[in-house]
């Protein structure tokens, strides 16, 4: 479930952000190549802000795989994978799920090994597990 229930304020924040990420890039395009986000909650809107982000000048998207209902292998998602092969558009999926969750046992006993094998320990749980 995404962390906005609502679709269509999801939707209008989808567009929000996609207006102002393609502003921002448009600053400087030979250096700012970022994901526009796309909905998930209907194909056919979904090959719409493909269409959108290629109109505006972003040049991939995002789609938050780990939170569609359909699987992505459904014929419903046709619509999708024709737009992006219309535009040319690559479409990225992000696999994971959204803010941080609280630590899980399996994550404690990973940071233990990792700080105890003399790589530094991570510094809050809002930064990365591992050591970069």
């Amino acid at each position: 479930m995404p962390l906005i229930k609502d679709p269509d304020l999801r939707r209008v924040c989808y567009r929000a952000y996609n207006d102002w990420l393609a502003e921002f890039c448009a600053t400087a395009p030979a250096r700012f190549v970022w994901a526009g986000l796309i909905p998930i909650d209907d194909p056919k809107e979904a090959a719409d802000e493909v269409r959108y982000l290629r109109q505006i000048g972003l040049r991939t998207g995002m789609f938050l795989a780990a939170r569609v209902e359909r699987a992505l292998w459904d014929e419903g998602w046709e619509p999708l994978w024709e737009a992006g092969a219309e535009t040319g558009l690559p479409i990225g999926f992000h696999l994971g799920g959204g803010f941080a969750r609280p630590s899980t046992a399996a994550q404690r006993r990973r940071r233990r090994a990792i700080s105890g094998s003399g790589w530094p320990a991570p510094r809050s749980r809002w930064t990365s597990h591992w050591p970069r």
